[in-house]
């Protein structure tokens, strides 16, 4: 079980929806694009300017190295950089830079192959169940695939954060390299809280996950927190601090009518797995929704958590 510091940095409700107030046009515009799944597209400028940046950076010798024994992965995988940078060169290069090195840190040289396809030995899962993080049938309306965390069982005192981090890495390599998804560079996480409780707490798992995502993966991602068990709900104020703004508005937490809520995100019902949706879960009136809101257009105007 894992040491909750009751000194660590958090953002109280009021705090966070003066942030969501605050929002310029065009991170309302971002917010919108993550959240459907549209996706700007590079320009062959765009893709010499990426080049541009990583040579005026000096230091990248796991970069350097990957370009040397598999040049094909690294190229293949340049335009989704760009893609979660919003088209910014600069940043595109470095988050690039960061993943090789993550990349290398965590896997050795096993590094340097495709992820998509690794195995996992016992002694490198650690403990950690690899059916925790499962890659899901279907894909949502603008063709994301999904990923599901599954929370019930997880035990943090048996499962290492490096068994955590491989699974959750091949995982999203699966997602974005095993399909057309290379096209578009976005990922849908839905995350059963159900059980998320004191005893399955781990800040240093969660801590690494989120550094990983927003630093590191080239992905797009929204995040739907289904069910959310009451320590969820009092961990929340510290968990918006640790997810930093741009992922903290890409957080949507549902706990009613979840299969009609998640069909309006444009994630089928039919994709998600049987324990998060309701009894007999069938069509009915949309009923009682909270935190979001219809637009003219149809769609739902984004309300994170």
């Amino acid at each position: 079980m894992s040491r909750i510091s009751l000194t660590a940095p958090s953002m109280s409700d009021e705090e966070f929806q003066r942030e969501q107030e605050s929002m310029t046009a065009e991170e309302r515009i971002q917010q919108v694009h993550d959240v459907y799944g549209v996706v700007l597209r590079e320009t062959t400028k765009s893709v010499q300017l990426l080049e541009t940046e990583l040579n005026l950076i000096e230091t990248k010798d796991a970069y350097e190295t990957a370009m040397g024994r598999c040049p094909n992965i690294v190229n293949d995988g340049k335009i989704l950089f760009l893609r979660t940078e919003d088209l910014d060169a600069k940043r595109a290069a470095s988050r690039l830079v960061r993943y090789w090195e993550e990349r290398v840190s965590i896997f050795g040289e096993r590094a340097f192959g495709q992820l998509s396809s690794l195995e996992l030995t016992e002694e490198e899962l650690n403990g950690m169940d690899p059916n925790k993080v499962k890659w899901l049938r279907g894909k949502d309306k603008s063709g994301r695939s999904l990923i599901f965390i599954d929370w019930e069982g997880f035990d943090p005192s048996r499962c290492a954060p490096s068994g955590a981090q491989k699974v959750i890495w091949i995982r999203v390599h699966q997602a974005l390299y095993g399909t057309d998804m290379k096209e578009r560079g976005g990922l849908v996480f839905i995350v059963d809280a159900s059980s998320f409780g004191l005893q399955t707490y781990s800040r240093k798992i969660i801590r690494m996950v989120i550094s990983d995502i927003n630093e590191s993966l080239p992905l797009r991602r929204i995040v739907h927190i289904c069910n959310p068990h009451s320590f969820f709900r009092q961990m929340l104020p510290k968990l918006r601090f640790l997810m930093g703004k741009r992922m903290r508005n890409r957080v949507f937490m549902h706990s009613e009518q979840i299969d009609q809520l998640l069909e309006m995100y444009g994630i089928p019902t039919s994709s998600l797995p049987d324990q998060i949706l309701p009894e007999n879960a069938k069509p009915r009136k949309l009923q009682g929704l909270r935190n979001h809101v219809i637009c003219r257009s149809g769609t739902i105007e984004p309300r994170a958590v």
